[in-house]
């Protein structure tokens, strides 16, 4: 599978072949796939593959995830003891941040399937050093409830950044929507080997 992504544009495409970000080519080798899960009616989407001895980076590709009602907002959080809890104090992270969460989408996608849901990129830099803040990057595409496609100019927020606040280990991320639940869609999750 080829996965391009043009943050210009804010385009989104799958193909056969390799990963692009911004026409540079990403992974190779160094690109590992760890899981995938079908998410089918469930609050959260969480993941705790992480593993510092293998991984420097990661990155979530997230396929047409549907949110259980209109115009929901995608947020994540993170796990700081591998998944057993994410925090979510409202001064938890700052960036691209809402309350308790990063705000992957905030411009609200339609809960209706067939316009596609949320097809999004997110990378997750260095989580493994507690000396420094964990960093999020991301680059979205999707359909809000009234069938228009979201970008920047007109506050879909189709790629940004949150970090957490506190400088800690993260070895967990949840993906959410702000209310309701995530009604389908597909989540994988790849290591970016570092050696």
């Amino acid at each position: 599978m080829s996965l391009t992504i043009n943050h210009q544009t804010n385009d989104i495409s799958a193909t056969s072949g390799s990963v692009t970000l911004d026409g540079s080519a990403v992974g190779g080798g160094g690109t590992e796939f760890i899981s995938s899960t079908d998410v089918s009616s469930a609050a959260t989407a969480n993941f705790t593959g992480f593993d510092a001895s293998k991984y420097d980076s990661y990155v979530f590709v997230l396929s047409s995830i549907v949110p259980s009602e209109n115009n929901g907002f995608l947020g994540c959080r993170f796990s700081v003891d591998g998944g057993s809890n994410y925090l979510s104090a409202s001064d938890s992270y700052k960036g691209n941040s809402n309350e308790n969460h990063i705000s992957v989408f905030g411009g609200g996608v339609s809960n209706t399937a067939s316009n596609g849901g949320i097809n999004a990129v997110v990378g997750l830099n260095r989580p493994d050093l507690n000396n420094k803040t964990a960093l999020i990057m991301y680059s979205v595409a999707a359909v809000n409830g009234n069938g228009d496609v979201k970008n920047v100019a007109d506050n879909g927020q189709s790629s940004g950044k949150g970090i957490t606040n506190a400088t800690t280990v993260v070895n967990g991320i949840q993906f959410l929507f702000t209310s309701g639940n995530i009604t389908s869609g597909t989540i994988t999750m790849y290591g970016l080997k570092n050696s």
